[in-house]
């Protein structure tokens, strides 16, 4: 249930926001207030406080929000490290889905195509 809400929430903070430009983090991420991005910052701070009055032990300490490629939300503690092996799939499929919305990628492309330095991993 919590993960269902966390992802309403997400998509909710999405479809409300109105700009489309988006920065990609350098060494770090560029941070900015949620307004920047449009998002309404009392509704951001709503959510945040549901997810840490409902979420185990650590609550939100770990949260990090990034809309249009910047930090507008951070927790205590967001440089902890977790594996997130089984998260990869979605993600790897996710920025796949992007790509080809873009037009950069189909859905047969290899990742070496866009990222040179994997050929040398996945030669073939």
């Amino acid at each position: 249930m919590k993960v269902i809400l966390l992802i309403f929430i997400t998509i909710s903070i999405s479809a409300f926001s109105q700009s489309t430009s988006t920065v990609f983090p350098g060494v770090k991420w560029m941070e900015a207030p949620p307004e920047e991005v449009g998002i309404n910052t009392a509704l951001l701070k709503q959510a945040v406080n549901f997810l840490e009055q409902n979420s185990g032990s650590d609550g939100a300490q770990e949260l990090m929000i990034i809309r249009q490629g910047k930090l507008i939300y951070k927790g205590d503690s967001i440089y902890k490290v977790h594996g997130v092996w089984s998260c990869t799939k979605s993600f790897t499929s996710t920025v796949l889905g992007l790509l080809i919305d873009d037009q950069k990628a189909e859905l047969h492309t290899l990742s070496r195509t866009i990222i040179p330095e994997m050929a040398r991993s996945y030669p073939d």
